[in-house]
């Protein structure tokens, strides 16, 4: 075998071993991403992604629940819609202060308005999504409803 076939043969081997090494790591990401999923789908609280307009782009099912309602009408919706002007003017804050630091904040208490139309509180963790080296793209929230907490605050 001369050396051009030996090196051919060295490089189908390295070839090889690299489309395996690619299908591994395609399903090792196929499985976390299902995991990351799954995650999401079934914790209590409610969680959500929105672009640096305000407008939802992922949610969870509880962040659904929360505010009563259905994915399809959460889809695109800004947080606007499910706050009166005050409240939209104190989170736009919290959404500027974050982006601008780029240092999450926690424990900040959203009022917000149900579709029914009930006011219930929500405590909110906020934080960037950004890629590194890259502008962040969209904000990532975890909220838990606090409205009996709430209420038993104003009793004492």
């Amino acid at each position: 075998m001369n050396d051009e076939s030996k090196i051919n043969q060295s490089l189908i081997r390295e070839v090889d071993w690299l489309r395996q090494r690619i299908s591994e790591l395609e399903e090792e990401l196929r499985e976390s991403e299902e995991k990351y999923q799954n995650i999401l789908e079934n914790i209590e609280d409610g969680y959500f992604e929105a672009d640096r307009a305000g407008d939802f782009t992922y949610f969870n099912p509880s962040f659904c629940r929360i505010l009563g309602y259905k994915k399809e009408e959460i889809w695109g919706m800004n947080y606007k819609a499910v706050m009166d002007t005050e409240n939209a003017k104190k989170v736009f804050q919290v959404f500027n202060e974050v982006y601008v630091t780029g240092i999450a904040r926690k424990d900040i208490e959203w009022e917000v308005i149900r579709k029914d139309g009930i006011r219930t509180y929500i405590e909110v963790f906020i934080s960037l999504i950004a890629r590194p080296g890259e502008k962040p793209t969209r904000f990532l929230g975890i909220g838990r409803e606090i409205t009996d907490r709430k209420r038993m605050e104003k009793k004492l």
